[in-house]
């Protein structure tokens, strides 16, 4: 699948294989919790959901998910912007463990996978998943 809102993808083998996604378009905090409300249907289970603020200082809100019926809308942790979101669990999609970092006032994101993805299953998950329209 080609799709123009994806400029590059770079891949950088490892015990996680990471990939560095470049997107068309900026995204703010409000379209990073939109994304992370559809890639949640994705997620057999957010194991894991981090926020990070301006100076780095990360904080695992993964309970106070759990607090909120695992309604991102509702909870109260992410009703502020912060420099960065991440989000791990098994993707039904792409049937691997993945974490999904989305930085924030940027045009980047990163996909953590413990597998190699084919190029072609990648970008439909992008586009698919992760891109809110």
């Amino acid at each position: 699948m080609n799709d123009s809102r994806i400029l590059d993808i770079k891949h950088t083998p490892g015990d996680w294989h990471q990939y560095e996604i470049k997107l068309g378009f900026n995204h703010g905090w409000h379209y990073i919790i939109k994304s992370l409300a559809q890639v949640s249907q994705d997620l057999l289970q957010i194991d894991e959901l981090i926020i990070v603020d301006a100076k780095g200082q990360a904080t695992n809100i993964t309970e106070a998910l759990r607090a909120a019926n695992n309604d991102i809308s509702q909870c109260k942790e992410v009703q502020v912007e912060k420099a960065a979101l991440s989000a791990a669990g098994n993707s039904s999609s792409l049937r691997v463990p993945v974490k999904i970092i989305w930085f924030c006032q940027t045009q980047f994101l990163r996909v953590f996978t413990m597998m190699e993805v084919s190029d072609e299953d990648l970008r439909d998950f992008i586009s698919k998943v992760l891109i809110v329209d």
